[in-house]
């Protein structure tokens, strides 16, 4: 990663509170990356590779907003968000996957259906300056939403 794609993406994190970040990921690369770009804007991040540690983090605590693998080990990024729309949380969401352009769209139509603000939908490899831009954008609508 570079150290210009990251000076490019910094804010004073002073200028306003810090949005919380789930990173629900199970590539150890990819959510480093994701936790490293996110930092960089301010954001306060936990981390979730599994969907059980994203359900026992959604139990103990509350996030703005979220970054979602559509695989996710044993589950899909579809089982984390009717978990989500289960407990009443329709936080905004950026889907980052691997997935096939087929399954990426479907999760998007399906997502839309339960009121999710999905605010992009990221194709990997990760292409740093498309993170940055995404998660700029992420966070500049939960500022502006009050999630």
């Amino acid at each position: 990663m570079s150290k210009a794609a990251l000076s490019d993406s910094r804010v004073d994190p002073g200028a306003q509170r810090q949005i919380k970040l789930l990173i629900i990921e199970d590539d150890n690369v990819h959510r480093m990356i994701i936790k490293r770009f996110a930092a960089a804007l301010g954001f306060a991040t936990a981390e979730a590779p599994t969907f059980e540690q994203a359900i026992t983090l959604f139990d103990t605590d509350a996030f703005d907003c979220i970054t979602l693998d559509l695989s996710i080990r044993a589950h899909s990024g579809l089982d984390v968000l009717r978990h989500l729309r289960d407990i009443g949380c329709r936080i905004p969401v950026l889907i980052i996957s691997g997935a096939e352009d087929g399954k990426r769209s479907e999760t998007l139509v399906v997502a839309e259906s339960m009121h999710f603000h999905v605010l992009h939908v990221m194709k990997k490899p990760l292409d740093l300056h498309a993170l940055r831009e995404a998660l700029a954008k992420l966070k500049t609508f939960v500022h502006v939403n009050g999630q």
